[in-house]
């Protein structure tokens, strides 16, 4: 996951992402809980070596989650009980990564997830 978050591989992430979680016996599988998968993202990219940041406040709200690369800063939305769109429209609307703006990153993404 780390090789697809440093060349900007949405597909591949995803892929991987959902890969995770379907390995994830029923039994213990929350469905319907967003801080579930919040929580569980969050473990798997500290495992992976990844810097990522949940929570993160800004003077318009608090992201769900920011992960830093070494040339991009992604801002993660989760959503359970709403579209993709609605969670970029959310992260543009509050200006989510305003606070990165002058960072010597050169390019920022924005992700959305949903289960």
């Amino acid at each position: 996951m780390e090789s697809a978050l440093l060349k900007k591989e949405v597909a591949k992430v995803m892929s991987i992402i959902d890969t995770m979680f379907a390995n994830i016996p029923n039994q213990i599988f929350i469905r319907d809980a967003e801080k579930y998968y919040h929580s569980m993202m969050h473990l798997m990219l500290t495992y992976l070596g990844t810097y990522i940041e949940s929570e993160v406040n800004t003077s318009d709200g608090r992201i769900d989650s920011i992960v830093h690369a070494p040339k991009y800063i992604y801002a993660f939305e989760f959503k359970l009980d709403a579209s993709a769109d609605a969670a970029l429209k959310q992260i543009h609307e509050k200006g989510y990564l305003s606070k990165y703006k002058h960072r010597k990153k050169t390019l920022s993404s924005l992700w959305t997830i949903k289960y």
